[in-house]
Order: C-alpha cells, then structure tokens, then sequence
C-alpha cells in the first residue's frame, strides 16, 4: 500500500499545486492542434463524402472548434438533383452535448444569409419506448424570403413575401406511430402574381395581395387540426378566417413514405374583393358555395362549413357554426 502511494503521491502534488501549468499545457495542445489541422484534407472529405450521396458541395472555407465543439462552414453552395442550387452564407453545425450525456445523441445547426434569412434547427434522438424510437425536431424559420423558397419548391407560380414561424415536433422514422407537433407560422406581404394553375380547375389567378396570414396547426394521432387561421385583413384582395381538422396520415412502405388524407371538416369566413370573386363566382356557384354568400361594401363574403370524405371527394358546403370561431 505504501508503494502504491508512493507513486502517485508526485502526481496529486502536481495536480494540487500545479494547476495553472496544466491547464496552460493543455490549452497550448489544444491551440497547436486547431493550427496545425489539416482543414483542406477534410475539407476535400467532407466534399467527397457528400457526392458520393448525391449531394455536390461547396464552401469556402471550414472552421472547427473544440469549445464548444463545431463545425463551421463559409459561403456555402449545395446541389442536388432536380433542385434548385442553395446557397448560405454560413452553416453552423454541432452536436448536442445534453443530449449525449443523456444518451439521446443530436445536433443544432443554423443557417444564415439563406434565402435572404435564416434558420436554425435542434434534432434529438429520443428514448425508446414500447419498441419505438421517437426523433424530436424544432425548426425555426427567421425572415425567409418567399420568392426563392417557391423556386425552391418548383411551384407553379412564384409568391412572394416574407415568411417566419417556429415548428416542433417529435415522430417515429417508421411511421408506425404518427408523428406529432405544433406549427405557428406568419406571412407577411403576400403577393400572389397572376397566373394560371392547373391544379384549380386551370383557372388564372388575378395579382392578390395579402397584408399578412398567421395559422397556427397542431398534428397528433393523425389529425391535422388548424386551430387560428388568420388571412389579410380589410382593404386586401382576400380576408378573413379559416379553422377546421383534417386526418392526415403518414405511411412508410417498402422505403417509400405517402401520405393518405382523410375526412376533413373546415369552418370558413372569407371575403373576396370584386377582382377575386369575379374569377372564382363561376367555380364558387358551381360548388353550391351562393346560397353562403353575402355582399358587403368589401366585397362578397363566404361564411360557410365544408366537409368531405378525403382529398378525392368535392366539398360540401353547410351553415357555419355561429361559435366556429
């Protein structure tokens, strides 16, 4: 026994009384090592890695740090196949460090100067519980530009505005249980060009413009409940409320993911200016939707309940509940 404490007496004498040695050797190794790394081979790696996935990725330069311990990634482009090339400032990514001292591994990541905004985004690798693995997701969207974000998403017309909202959510990759989570998002200077589009019957929109759009949504067990929609306010081309469920469910075959959309039931009360309800009428009367409609110094209001079986099924209108809203 006094052998033993023989030689570790000298290291608690130096861990007792030399405390500011060690900690300026350790951070001197840790210094050297982040001047010494070879960036560009990683670099290379990381580039490399990512095409082999399909994924064709630049940047300019790449930063690492050990405290906390990132990854940093400047002037930053990504292409990928039938999509349009994406482009950021900076894409800052780390590892959750909670989150692996609780053995629920994970990552935050920030993107700045995308699409004119930014967003950031926590992932979590939950406990597994009944045999099911759930993964947590909260994504915050902070002033994203409306115009390359409909590029983005390659749809028909090009809308334009601002767009911000937090959207948190936990679900199970299988799909066995369906997944879960709030949204709150708002819009703001919605600008909707003329245009034609197919999937409305291939009627031409007129140019709308829309002050702002606020909803808040809510998904659990498979309902996908819109619990405040607030569209425009007086003076714009459309305004007014929206409220109502519909079942959503989310499928995983095969690899391949789908959604199946259910029986749905929506509380609306919109007003339509002159412009809009002219191009819309014939379609809104085809629908049975003039026996709701009122006229008002704004224009024409729709103040009705609608209903159907699934996403196939044609609407049917009703009277609104006086307490929808």
């Amino acid at each position: 026994m006094g052998a033993i404490a023989a030689i570790f007496r000298p290291i608690f004498y130096v861990l007792r009384e030399k405390k500011k040695l060690l900690l300026f050797i350790l951070f001197s190794a840790i210094f050297f090592a982040v001047l010494i790394f070879p960036y560009d081979d990683l670099s290379d790696l990381v580039m490399a890695k990512a095409a082999e996935q399909g994924v064709y990725l630049d940047f300019r330069n790449m930063g690492l740090s050990f405290f906390p311990p990132s990854l940093r990634l400047n002037k930053v482009s990504v292409d990928v196949a039938m999509l349009p090339t994406i482009n950021a400032g900076e894409i800052y990514l780390a590892p959750n460090l909670m989150g692996l001292l609780t053995f629920s591994p994970g990552f935050s990541a920030s993107v700045d100067d995308f699409l004119k905004g930014s967003l950031s985004v926590n992932y979590r690798v939950g406990h597994k519980t009944n045999n099911v693995r759930l993964q947590t997701v909260a994504l915050s969207l902070d002033d994203l530009d409306l115009k390359g974000l409909s590029a983005f998403a390659q749809l028909p017309i090009k809308i334009d505005g601002r767009i911000q909202g937090d959207i948190d959510g936990s679900f199970d990759p299988t799909f066995a249980t369906q997944p879960s989570g709030t949204a709150a998002i708002q819009i703001e200077k919605l600008h909707i060009p003329s245009g034609m589009v197919p999937a409305l019957m291939a009627l031409t929109l007129p140019d709308t413009r829309i002050s702002q759009v606020n909803l808040e949504a809510q998904l659990d067990g498979g309902q996908l409940a819109i619990t405040n929609g607030i569209i425009g306010k007086a003076g714009d081309n459309v305004f007014g409320r929206i409220k109502g469920t519909m079942q959503l469910q989310i499928n995983k075959e095969a690899g391949y993911t789908y959604t199946t959309v259910g029986p749905y039931q929506f509380n609306i009360d919109l007003t339509l200016d002159p412009t809009i309800e002219k191009n819309f009428g014939s379609m809104l009367s085809l629908l049975n939707f003039d026996q709701y409609k009122t006229l008002t110094a704004s224009g024409a209001r729709y103040a009705l309940k609608l209903t159907g079986t699934g996403a196939g099924s044609p609407p049917t209108p009703s009277p609104i509940d006086p307490n929808a809203f």
